[in-house]
């Protein structure tokens, strides 16, 4: 499997908030709508993703964008 980053943004924010690193390419790449739990326990529904592989960083970028879940 591929290394990446997977770099999280909430809320409209543009700046991710989060970066995790995936050396061993093991991480799942949360799909659209999918709700995650994120550090803390909170609930967050995926809005989009979407990737880049930049010439001057060696490792692809997963940018996952999040709002808050809505509780059932």
């Amino acid at each position: 499997m591929e290394q990446r980053q997977i770099a999280y943004y909430y809320n409209g924010v543009l700046k991710a908030e989060e970066t995790d690193l995936d050396l061993d390419g093991d991480m799942k790449i949360p799909a659209e709508g999918e709700v995650v739990i994120r550090p803390g326990g909170k609930q967050w529904r995926v809005i989009k993703v979407t990737s880049r592989h930049d010439v001057g960083n060696a490792l692809p970028i997963y940018m996952v964008y999040l709002i808050a879940a809505q509780p059932n």
